[in-house]
This record gives structure tokens, sequence and C-alpha cells, in this order.
């Protein structure tokens, strides 16, 4: 404590200003290291979850544009059939259901084609996700590299850690 009147060494007062905030507020690298790891691990999780949303929409989509190929098929199998019949042309009798069949057939064929395109899309978004994840999951996997080091040659240190995996992608 410094009372009014006493001298003061100055030095030895900026260098306990200076010393203190070092030895009591600051974190070590190991901390800090420590730190961002739970952060990285909090964003892959968010980012897992987003993975794992985009997975099922596709796989929904996908179950849906499988389904309208084989009807987009059966269409396309009922026209060839009255078209190899009729080689000389589609009677009159039957041919307002061809004309039918030819503009549900069209119809199905421009739905799948947007939902193709849709489907594209979302997988973009998720191919991006993955490869977003992955380069997270090998800066995750650098800093406990970096953490297991000094444990590993008898430093001390922290407990080794396990590596991350990086996620593959599905189609």
């Amino acid at each position: 404590m410094i009372t009014r009147g006493a001298k003061v060494n100055r030095r030895a007062a900026v260098a306990c200003l200076v010393v203190l905030p070092l030895a009591c507020g600051a974190p070590s690298r190991t901390a800090a290291r420590e730190q961002r790891l739970a952060a990285i691990r909090a964003d892959l999780e968010n980012t897992l979850r987003r993975i794992e949303a985009l997975e099922a929409e596709l796989q929904e989509r996908g179950h849906s544009l499988d389904v309208s190929q084989d009807q987009i098929n059966v269409y396309r199998a009922r026209i060839a059939d009255l078209e190899s019949r009729y080689p000389r042309g589609i009677p009159s009798s039957l041919y307002a259901a061809y004309v039918a069949d030819v503009e549900q057939h069209n119809a199905l064929v421009r739905w799948h084609n947007q939902a193709v395109r849709e489907y594209d899309a979302r997988y973009a978004t998720y191919a991006e996700l993955v490869a977003y994840y992955n380069a997270r999951v090998e800066e995750h996997n650098a800093i406990v590299r970096e953490l297991n080091a000094p444990a590993s040659r008898g430093q001390g240190g922290p407990a080794v850690l396990p590596p991350l995996s990086r996620r593959r992608f599905r189609r």
C-alpha cells in the first residue's frame, strides 16, 4: 500500500501493474487452444446437424425423383407401344388418350427436370457443408496434435485427446 508522502519506486509500481495481469488473468497457450477446440466442436455439432438435415431432405427428394422417373417410364412405354402398333398414325378412337398421355408425360418431364435442378442445388449446399465440416475437423485435429505433442514427448501437458473423423459424402 502506498501512503501519501512516501517515496515511490516508479519502476516497481509499473512492474507490478504489468506482471499482475499476465500472472492472474491472461490464459495460457494451452487454455487458449482448449477454448478454440471447444468453439470448433460447437461449430462442428451445429454443422453436423445441418448436414444430417440436408441428408434427410436429399433422401426424400431422391425418392420423389425415383417415383417420378418410374411414372415417366410408364408413360414413355405406353406412348411407344401405341406408336409401334400404329406406325402410320394413331386411330382416331385412341388419339385423344394418346395425346393425353403425351401431355401428361411432357408435364411430368418438366416437373422432374425442375426437381432435379432443385436436388442438385441442395446437393451443392450439402457438399459445401461437408467440405466446411471436413476443413474444421482438420483444424480441430491440428490443434489436438499440438496439445498432444508435449504429452507424447514426456513433458507433461494434457491427456492425449482423440482426433475427429472427416465426413464422407453421400449420394
